[in-house]
């Protein structure tokens, strides 16, 4: 089968369908979207940034991202979503890894190098 077509047929249904993409190099903190399921977001900003969860995105929605400079990646949840993680929501420093996942409607979790945010 197609996985165009695949991929239709399984968002159609209400599944999140990742984004089939390489690392996508971002240097400031911004809004997450659908658009980045899947993603492996490599933040290269000399500055800390926020990535923001909104609220609505598909349950399933998971995304990475590396820190690869000075500045340290934050997770927060914009109105109507929540965020946690064991030790926190932020990278550790360089070249830690965390990922993003929708656990349910709304709710994500932050795993891998994260730390408390400060």
């Amino acid at each position: 089968m197609n996985t165009a077509i695949l991929r239709i047929f399984l968002a159609k249904l209400g599944f999140s369908v990742p984004a089939v993409a390489g690392p996508i190099p971002v240097a400031a903190g911004r809004a997450l979207t659908q658009g980045d399921n899947g993603a492996k977001l490599v933040y290269t900003g000399a500055a800390d940034g926020t990535f923001t969860l909104p609220k609505g995105l598909a349950p399933g929605f998971t995304c990475t991202i590396i820190q690869t400079a000075a500045g340290t990646a934050t997770v927060a949840a914009a109105a109507g979503a929540t965020v946690a993680g064991v030790i926190g929501v932020k990278t550790f420093g360089l070249n830690a890894v965390i990922e993003v996942q929708n656990t349910t409607a709304d709710k994500y979790v932050v795993t891998g190098g994260a730390g408390a945010a400060q």
